[in-house]
């Protein structure tokens, strides 16, 4: 078997997105390096709410951000994933335009409008236009080392985020106590997902996700985003439909669509993520309806999250998402790395 997942690696993965994948602790470090040496301008005492612009890979890192918030956030924290930012947004609201590119066109848009409204911003990116665009507006940058494809960047984009939030005191979130726990784990959980070991549970994952259709079910609190990267994270890389959604509201819609179709739903094997902060009824809930649906579906598995700190706990559960999309891809004979589909349509939006 190892031989096997050896050989798929070396003929499928072209443009080797499992050295991004190994970078991912390194990334963490040195994301927490440049927000945390980074001496900022923006006038704190001044904000009101934050409001953080993105788009896919580029934007996962701020809808835990948002989801960290309801707990630790000193502020009220929203996301926006649109052309276009709230009328509210104004000179207490600190943007926080987030695009590894830097040419977003969605995120500069959004931007754009922003800045007219006399909102302060961030800009966490790569380079691009949004790297420019700041440095013009004297604003502050995070400029994070480029060349990857967004989605293999998001322990970048991610922890400046936090190491920003915490450093402007927008977020009572102690980064620097923290940061040593979270790389050791981070390193800690990858060696289990590689190849040469045979893949661990995430390889046995992806063999029971292979021609089936997967569904990521979460509460309501800080995995829900990390469902969404999860989603997108098989979508991207092993170029099947995956989909998302949360408990308790599930139970109040959802779980009655669980009835037609018995041909579909023998295909779908759903993955319930869970964290020791998710409230027990939410926990009951998952339960009862593991057990309502499983005669029905493809199979049913229950995931935990772990670590010593909350960061750690939701980077466990990313990494290991990571890796079942990685041998997802190689399963279906898919090279991880391109993605066609989104490279024809943004040539088609730049030539209209």
């Amino acid at each position: 078997m190892v031989n096997h997942l050896q050989h798929l690696v070396s003929t499928l993965d072209t443009q080797n997105m499992l050295a991004h994948l190994t970078q991912f602790p390194r990334q963490l470090q040195t994301a927490y390096d440049l927000a945390g040496s980074h001496e900022y301008h923006v006038k704190v005492d001044e904000i009101r709410q934050v409001v953080v612009l993105g788009m896919g890979g580029s934007a996962i890192g701020g809808e835990m951000s948002v989801g960290l918030s309801h707990d630790y956030g000193k502020v009220p924290f929203f996301i926006f994933r649109n052309y276009r930012v709230p009328v509210w947004v104004d000179e207490h609201t600190l943007v926080v335009a987030v695009s590894y590119s830097g040419n977003t066109e969605e995120t500069l848009s959004a931007l754009n409008q922003a800045v007219k409204n006399h909102a302060p911003f961030l800009a966490i990116t790569s380079g691009g236009k949004l790297a420019e665009a700041a440095k013009k507006a004297g604003a502050d940058v995070i400029q994070v080392p480029g060349g990857l494809p967004p989605r293999a960047a998001f322990g970048y984009l991610f922890l400046a985020q936090l190491t920003a939030y915490w450093k402007l005191g927008l977020m009572n979130l102690p980064m620097d106590e923290w940061i040593g726990d979270i790389v050791e784990e981070a390193e800690f959980n990858l060696h289990p997902l590689l190849p040469e070991n045979v893949g661990g549970r995430a390889f046995e994952l992806a063999r029971a996700l292979e021609n089936n259709l997967p569904i990521i079910y979460t509460g309501p609190g800080i995995l829900a985003p990390v469902g969404i990267r999860w989603k997108g994270q098989i979508s991207e890389n092993a170029k099947m439909l995956a989909y998302h959604n949360v408990y308790p509201e599930m139970n109040h819609n959802e779980i009655v669509g669980w009835r037609q179709m018995p041909e579909l739903l023998s295909r779908i094997v759903v993955i319930h993520l869970q964290d020791e902060d998710d409230d027990e009824r939410v926990t009951l809930r998952m339960d009862k309806t593991g057990r309502m649906i499983s005669r029905l579906s493809g199979g049913i598995y229950y995931l935990q999250s772990h670590g010593v700190n909350v960061i750690s706990r939701i980077l466990s559960l990313v990494q290991l998402g990571d890796f079942i999309s990685y041998y997802l891809a190689l399963l279906n004979r898919e090279d991880p790395t391109p993605v066609v589909a989104i490279d024809e349509l943004k040539a088609y939006l730049a030539a209209v």
